[in-house]
């Protein structure tokens, strides 16, 4: 009798074990997907593209450093883009306009 009542202490503290590990990985999954859920909402942004006109001493890095967020990779990405959209390659002209695409908050 004694070997049954040990067999089923082992297999019941087995079975609590494995439940234990389980509910332990689905709170950590729960966690983190919350925790990603509310960096998302939080960081809300549209790309929305606005009209500039060059001022003595604009760069299109100095352009470029005003619109950055972090939903570019670096400033370079920026910089190629507002090249592309504008149809040039660096060199701006004073009072030239300007289409800027970049990421708004909202």
């Amino acid at each position: 009798m004694d070997k049954k009542v040990k067999s089923r202490q082992v297999l019941y503290l087995s079975y609590v074990v494995v439940v234990t590990i389980i509910l332990a990985f689905f709170i950590a999954c729960m966690g983190s997907s919350l925790k990603a859920r509310a960096v998302t909402e939080s960081h809300r942004s549209k790309k929305v593209v606005s009209v500039i006109c060059v001022k003595e001493g604009d760069t299109l890095w100095s352009i470029a450093t005003d619109f950055y967020t972090e939903d570019y990779r670096d400033i370079n990405e920026l910089v190629k883009e507002i090249e592309k959209c504008n149809g040039i390659s660096e060199h701006i002209r004073i009072g030239q306009n300007l289409y800027i695409p970049h990421y708004k908050q909202i």
